[in-house]
C-alpha cells in the first residue's frame, strides 16, 4: 500500500491515518526522532489498553446478563428444590437464597468493575487524542522548516 520509504499509522479507535516520509525526519535533529519514536510507542500502548478494556467490559457485560438470565430463572423455581452450585470442579449443593445473593453480588462487581473500566478508557482516549495531536504538531513543525530551508 505505501512505499518502504514512508510510514502510516492506523489508529484502530478513530480510523486515522498519519502518513509522513522517512525524509523528512532524516534532516531533522537528534532530539526529535526519539521523541517521535517514543510518542508513537505511547500511542500503540494507548491503543492497545483502550482494546484490552473493552474486551474486558464486553466479558463483564456478558456475565452480569448471565448472572440475571440465571437468577430470574432461579427465582421461578420453588423453594424446596435442590440447587447444585458449581465451584471448581465439584458442585455444592445451596438453597435458592444464597444463590441469590452470590448471583446479585456477581452483578453489582461487574457493575463496579465496568464503571472503573470506563473511567480508565476515557483517560486512555484523552491521552491517544494528545498523542495524536503531538505528533501531528511534530510533522506540522517539520513540514514547515523544510518549506523555510526551500
Amino acid at each position: 500500500m505505501f512505499k518502504s520509504s514512508y510510514f502510516a499509522y492506523r489508529l484502530d479507535c478513530c480510523h486515522v491515518f498519519v502518513l509522513f516520509s522517512c525524509e523528512s525526519l532524516r534532516g531533522s535533529s537528534t532530539v526529535k526522532k526519539p521523541a517521535f519514536a517514543e510518542l508513537h510507542q505511547k500511542l500503540a500502548e494507548t491503543v492497545q489498553k483502550m482494546k484490552a478494556a473493552d474486551e474486558e467490559i464486553s466479558c463483564l457485560k456478558n456475565s452480569m446478563q448471565h448472572a440475571r438470565l440465571m437468577d430470574s430463572e432461579i427465582t421461578r423455581l420453588d423453594t424446596s428444590t435442590k440447587i447444585y452450585e458449581s465451584v471448581g470442579r465439584m458442585f455444592l449443593l445451596t438453597n435458592i437464597s444464597d444463590l441469590h445473593n452470590h448471583l446479585e453480588n456477581k452483578s453489582e462487581t461487574c457493575a463496579e468493575k465496568i464503571k472503573i473500566l470506563e473511567s480508565n478508557k476515557s483517560y486512555l482516549e484523552r491521552s491517544q487524542k494528545d498523542s495524536e495531536n503531538n505528533i501531528r504538531e511534530m510533522i506540522q513543525q517539520r513540514r514547515e522548516k523544510a518549506q523555510e530551508t526551500n
